[in-house]
């Protein structure tokens, strides 16, 4: 019987794990995860800020690949699109809330302006979206060209610190 007490006391200790093995077990990192046809939504005290489409999705601990380019539609506090944004590559750094659009970025606000470049910056927590690469505007009125470009997140007002050229239309 004592044999028998001690086998069951055996197995009962063998089926606990101690506290340094057991978060250690929970503190590893994913290995990159990749998802097609996705949308992701973004909230902001529980108000839908933004939703990024894309066709490809490759997710890391620490960012976001967007390989074939996404869409993106910003939205004020009455859900009306106010901005959208489109490019054929993009990355978000998960740390600073920023997002690098590249390649063919257009962006269009409520306004119907239309800007385009090779590359831009958007900083979700500031609201900034900016540039130092070459930019053209368009308006119904004009069409502008500059460097050193930025707006606010809805693209309602901007600057461009060296202004290149301006046509009237």
């Amino acid at each position: 019987m004592k044999l028998y007490l001690c086998l069951v006391f055996a197995l009962f200790l063998s089926c606990f794990n101690s506290v340094k093995t057991t978060q250690k077990s929970n503190n590893y990192i994913l290995s990159n995860d990749t998802a097609e046809d996705i949308s992701i939504s973004y909230f902001n005290e529980d108000k839908l800020e933004f939703i990024i489409f894309a066709s490809e999705l490759n997710q890391s601990s620490s960012e976001n690949i967007f390989q074939s380019g996404i869409e993106v539609y910003v939205f004020n506090v009455k859900l009306d699109t106010v901005l959208t944004i489109k490019s054929d590559y993009a990355f978000q750094n998960k740390s600073d809330d920023i997002f690098e659009a590249k390649k063919n970025v257009i962006l269009i606000n409520n306004k119907n302006e239309k800007l385009m470049t090779e590359h831009l910056i958007w900083n979700t927590k500031s609201k900034k979206i900016y540039t130092e690469e070459l930019v053209t505007i368009k308006t119904d009125k004009q069409i502008i060209m500059g460097y050193g470009f930025e707006t606010d997140q809805n693209f309602e007002s901007y600057t461009l610190s060296n202004l290149t050229g301006k046509i009237y239309l």
